[in-house]
């Protein structure tokens, strides 16, 4: 008895390299989209602890007297903080002071806002005079 062997024809061959190559590049293409995505969020993470930052810097009434004088007025106030190179990226906080939801002379309402890149993130808090 004679078994004949078959072999992969070119066509099969040609076939499966497209097949194998197609499932390559959708594996290469979501460890790239992930690869993205965590530089992404390292951005946003470097930028929220900035924030945070220059919020502390302004943690109590004397700290914001001193940036807006007394009492303190309403505007935005970006000289205080410098600007900050982390890996390549450049985050530039900017500090905003408004009156807050009641008695605008005892409680202030303070945005900070880091902008990088074409992004931002903003943190708020309150601050009392007591």
């Amino acid at each position: 008895m004679i078994i004949k062997k078959r072999a992969l024809t070119l066509i099969e061959m040609a076939i499966s390299i497209i097949v194998l190559s197609l499932v390559f590049v959708g594996v290469v293409n979501v460890f790239n989209m992930g690869f993205k995505a965590a530089a992404k969020t390292k951005q946003k993470t470097a930028a929220c602890n900035i924030a945070r930052e220059v919020m502390e810097t302004y943690d109590d009434w004397s700290a914001l007297v001193t940036l807006a004088g007394s009492p303190p007025s309403n505007g935005t106030y970006t000289t205080p903080p410098d600007p900050v190179t982390l890996n390549g990226v450049v985050y530039t906080p900017s500090v905003v002071v408004s009156d807050g939801p009641v008695s605008p002379l005892q409680l202030k309402q303070i945005d900070v806002t880091v902008t990088w890149d074409s992004d931002s993130i903003t943190i708020t808090t309150l601050q009392a005079d007591y």
